[in-house]
């Protein structure tokens, strides 16, 4: 085999087995709809955004419950909003309709207490996180914390079952507490109801 033949064999080798490596440690994106997991009952499903090959004119739908609007399927904010109604029993977008771009700066309005990253105050389970990189924003569930770590559970940030349990390194220094983000997503604070009590939802049964 000429040289110029061999070096491009290995060329090609080479570069096959590098798009190998990246491609397979690239999460894909669970179908429009398709149940990723749940907490306190609460299923998350995936959103299927960009890489999603079988969405249709049902991305664009909206869902509700018992007449209730909760937001469109299954954006972050739907998940938060169907959460808070179905345990809680508090319908947050009949108080405040903005996408999670305006959560934080809103959150008096939807009756809730706000509480920077970095500040005094710990995260707690039930409590939303609310995250940002550059323009784009997302809010997800804590759902544990322990002294080093806050998990929470998700829609539209994968889109795989790692939405359901995906923790976040938490510092505490002097009593401050600190979250670090999501990938490239910096943790903004953190929402809390200012009369959060779990409700028995029949829906939950």
């Amino acid at each position: 085999m000429p040289k110029v033949n061999r070096l491009m064999t290995l060329y090609t080798l080479v570069i096959t087995s590098i798009s190998f490596l990246i491609f397979t440690n690239v999460e894909a994106a669970e179908p429009f709809g398709a149940y990723l997991g749940e907490f306190n009952g609460v299923p998350a499903y995936s959103n299927c955004n960009f890489s999603c090959t079988t969405c249709n004119n049902y991305c664009h739908s909206y869902n509700y419950i018992d007449g209730v609007y909760i937001g469109r399927k299954w954006q972050c904010v739907e998940y938060v909003r169907r959460y808070y109604l179905l345990r809680y029993g508090l319908d947050l977008a009949s108080r405040y309709s903005g996408d999670a771009r305006t959560w934080y700066d809103h959150a008096i309005i939807m009756g809730l207490n706000r509480y920077h990253n970095g500040g005094s105050t710990a995260p707690q389970v039930g409590d939303i996180l609310v995250s940002n990189y550059g323009n784009s924003f997302h809010v997800a569930i804590v759902r544990s914390v322990s002294n080093n770590q806050v998990c929470t559970i998700q829609q539209n940030f994968s889109n795989t079952r790692t939405d359901v349990n995906r923790c976040l390194r938490l510092t505490i220094l002097n009593g401050h507490y600190t979250l670090y983000g999501f990938k490239k997503f910096i943790v903004k604070g953190w929402l809390r109801s200012q009369s959060l009590v779990t409700v028995t939802n029949p829906l939950l049964q």
